[in-house]
C-alpha cells in the first residue's frame, strides 16, 4: 500500500506539471480554469505548490471547489484525470482485497487443520492435557509452515549457491 501511495503522489505531481506547462503554453489567467497571471512570476516553489494543490484537488475533489474547465481541451484534460483517478481507486481497492483474501486463506487453512486435530482427539478420546499439547504443537507447526518461503528458496538452491549464501551470512 505504501508503494501505491507513492505512485499516487507521483501521478499527482505529473498532473500538476502538465497543468503548469499548459498554463505556460496558453497563458496564465487566460481562462477561469488557469492560475492567476501573477503566479507566472511567482517563485518556482509557489508555482509547484499551487500546481500540486490543483492536481490533488482534481483527483480527490477535496480542498475547495476545483476550477471549472472552459474549453473542450480543458474538459478533455479533466476527463483524463477523472479516468486516471478511477483506475487509482480500483488499484487500491484491489490491493486491499488481495490482502484480505490472503489473510482469509491463511485462516481457512488453520481452521481446517484445527477441525482435523479436534476430530483426531475426539476419536481417540485423549485426555485434556495431551489434547492441549497436540493443539499447541499443530499451531506451532502451522506458523512455521507459513514462514517456510525463505527456507524453500534456500533448499532449492544448488550446493555451490548454498555455500556462497552461508559464507555471506558468516561474513555479516
Amino acid at each position: 500500500l505504501l508503494f501505491l501511495l507513492v505512485v499516487l503522489l507521483l501521478l499527482v505531481h505529473w498532473i500538476g506539471c502538465v497543468y503548469t506547462s499548459i498554463e505556460y503554453e496558453r497563458g496564465f489567467g487566460a481562462t477561469s480554469w488557469s492560475s492567476p497571471t501573477e503566479r507566472e512570476n511567482a517563485p518556482l516553489w509557489e508555482q509547484f505548490v499551487a500546481a500540486y494543490f490543483w492536481a490533488l484537488n482534481q483527483v480527490t475533489n477535496k480542498g475547495g471547489t476545483p476550477l471549472k474547465p472552459v474549453s473542450q481541451f480543458e474538459r478533455g484534460f479533466e476527463l483524463g484525470i477523472a479516468v486516471l483517478s478511477l483506475f487509482v481507486v480500483a488499484t487500491v481497492i484491489g490491493a486491499i482485497s488481495r490482502l484480505i483474501v490472503k489473510a482469509g486463506a491463511k485462516d481457512a487453512r488453520l481452521a481446517t487443520k484445527s477441525r482435523e486435530v479436534t476430530a483426531f482427539i475426539k476419536q481417540r478420546n485423549l485426555p485434556t492435557e495431551l489434547a492441549d499439547a497436540i493443539k499447541s504443537h499443530v499451531l506451532t507447526v502451522h506458523e512455521r509452515e507459513e514462514d517456510k518461503g525463505a527456507f524453500a528458496v534456500y533448499a532449492a538452491l544448488p550446493e555451490q549457491l548454498k555455500r556462497d549464501v552461508a559464507m555471506c551470512l558468516k561474513a555479516e
